[in-house]
């Protein structure tokens, strides 16, 4: 998020993904969160560590 740096302001960027998002980032997430709900996608599998 350095590319958005405003000084000592606290912004809410949880992916630090925001400056490289041309589009709606709730619209990127729900797509990939939809995927759950197809049958079909083989999805990776998220570990947290």
């Amino acid at each position: 998020a350095a590319a958005e740096h405003k000084g000592k302001i606290i912004m809410h960027d949880p992916f630090a993904m925001r400056p490289f998002f041309g589009y709606n980032f709730g619209k990127y997430l729900a797509h990939w969160l939809s995927m759950a709900h197809r049958p079909a996608a083989k999805l990776t599998r998220i570990f947290h560590v």
